[in-house]
């Protein structure tokens, strides 16, 4: 016959054995469900790009990783979040996402910033149209597109006040994309980079520079024509402020700027050497023929030049020719300018029907 204690005891291992299972499952199925939902789904195996946009709420972010493949669950993406004290604290912007990411990987790259962006380095002096090729270089979109942009942003925001003005502009946005370095996400658009580089020309172009406008005389829009000529012109960064106060004292004076950029844009050309016959081309942007300023600037020039203008140097010249070394002599007086003009040609003896600067 059995031993009575020997049975208490056996049963009492027994329900032991039974409770620590029943534990033991308790424990382990949440935990694997947790672990389920956290890791990576299948349909993650392959690198992802994911914009957030600005705004965004962890539900609403929950939910576009989700919708891409990239989470099992947004309820449990949302309760990591809470867990790690990022809930809200994810920032805007476009990622990659890595093949096999888990939850909190993933939550760690959007609570880092951690974007995927390019830098787009404008120099001063591009043109629209070089903008625009160099946007297409990048990918954003064609050139075309970027163009098309320019005219519909100048639209909306009233750029040019007359109707008479605005036809006479050969590339809409000239002159208030302000060259500098920016940083855009991958997915960027042609309306973003215009918008940005608008944004930057209006933060330089301060109440102080304004203010300075009215002082001399100068509309923003004829500081931005007159600086995009000297963008063009001076080589040499001292000579800007003295460059600008000889087509002021031109303009004072009623005399045609003779300026080879402007005949160049109106070419459709941003660099070269123009023949006589150039300078007889038609079209309001030919300052050999006009007098005045052109109807707009002829690229977009980088703050010195702009501020060149504001600050001119007071100076007596109303001339000035182009060395071989990128510096300009400067005169008075036709007379000397000629002289000037002469024996730099000589000393070039290139013998042809090119002009000098």
């Amino acid at each position: 016959m059995p031993d009575p204690g020997m049975l208490v005891n056996k049963a009492g291992n027994v329900k032991w054995a039974a409770s620590f299972a029943v534990m033991l499952v308790c424990v382990m199925i949440p935990a694997l469900t947790l672990n389920y939902f956290l890791s990576p789904p299948p349909a993650a195996g392959q690198e992802a790009t994911v914009t957030i946009d600005p705004g965004a709420t962890t539900k609403d972010i929950a939910e576009t990783l989700h919708s891409l493949g990239l989470i099992r669950s947004p309820l449990y993406f949302r309760l990591m979040a809470r867990h790690l004290g990022v809930d809200g604290l994810l920032k805007p912007g476009t990622y990659r996402i890595r093949p096999g990411a888990t939850v909190k990987e993933i939550l760690d790259l959007l609570h880092k910033g951690a974007t995927e962006t390019f830098r787009l380095t404008v120099p001063e002096g591009f043109t629209v149209n070089e903008i625009a090729k160099l946007v297409e270089r990048f990918g954003v979109g064609p050139a075309g597109a970027f163009l098309k942009e320019c005219t519909r942003f100048a639209d909306e925001i009233g750029l040019y006040d007359q109707e008479e003005s605005k036809a006479l502009i050969l590339q809409p946005m000239e002159g208030y994309l302000f060259p500098d370095t920016y940083v855009f996400g991958v997915h960027a658009t042609c309306r973003d980079i215009i918008e940005e580089m608008y944004n930057r020309f209006s933060r330089v172009f301060d109440e102080r520079r304004t203010s300075r406008t009215d002082e001399i005389g100068l509309s923003v829009h004829q500081v931005l024509t007159l600086a995009s000529i000297v963008e063009k012109e001076a080589r040499v960064p001292e000579e800007r402020p003295i460059i600008a106060g000889v087509y002021i004292n031109r303009l004072k004076r009623g005399m045609k700027l003779d300026a080879d950029p402007t005949v160049l844009y109106a070419m459709g050309r941003s660099s070269g050497t123009l023949t006589y016959k150039d300078l007889e081309v038609d079209s309001p942007y030919n300052t050999y023929k006009l007098t005045g300023l052109p109807p707009g600037p002829i690229c977009n020039p980088g703050e010195a030049s702009v501020d060149s203008v504001l600050w001119a140097r007071d100076v007596d010249y109303l001339y000035f020719v182009a060395r071989d070394d990128g510096t300009h002599v400067f005169s008075k007086t036709l007379r000397e300018h000629l002289n000037n003009k002469k024996s730099i040609k000589e000393a070039r003896s290139n013998g042809s029907n090119k002009v000098e600067e």
